[in-house]
């Protein structure tokens, strides 16, 4: 099963739940027409990157993972998500800690430099006192 026939299982599904009574009521939502999403069926037109961040910001349940990979479920659980706020604090909180790993790590390279020209520097002293 390719992306698109998952991305049609997902609007099944969400037919089946009554979520959108049909196609068309699903095309709205994401923001194209149901000729699209027919094309998409019948494999005239691949599922495009647009489409897939209209679904999710629409449906944010959804996994992507799944509809591009077929790998996992094809919803997110609970414990699984985050949203808004709380999800925003945990993106904040993984930048500010790689943003101090960064700074760590550039002042280790900046203290391996200086160890480096001080033996490059030793190097050069004792080939210059064998010289002659």
């Amino acid at each position: 099963m390719d992306e698109n026939f998952r991305f049609i299982a997902i609007l099944d599904e969400f037919k089946r739940q009554g979520l959108v009574k049909d196609y068309v009521m699903a095309a709205e939502a994401l923001g194209t027409n149901k000729t699209a999403i027919s094309d998409i069926k019948a494999g005239r037109k691949k599922l495009s990157i647009a489409l897939l961040r209209s679904m999710k910001i629409s449906y944010p349940k959804i996994n992507l993972d799944w509809v591009v990979t077929g790998v996992g479920d094809m919803f997110i659980d609970e414990a699984q998500s985050t949203s808004g706020v709380e999800g925003m604090e945990l993106f904040v909180e993984r930048i500010t800690t790689q943003a101090e790993e960064i700074g760590r790590l550039k002042a280790e390279l900046a203290e391996t430099k200086k160890h480096a020209e001080r033996l490059a520097a030793l190097v050069d002293t004792d080939a210059s006192a064998r010289v002659g």
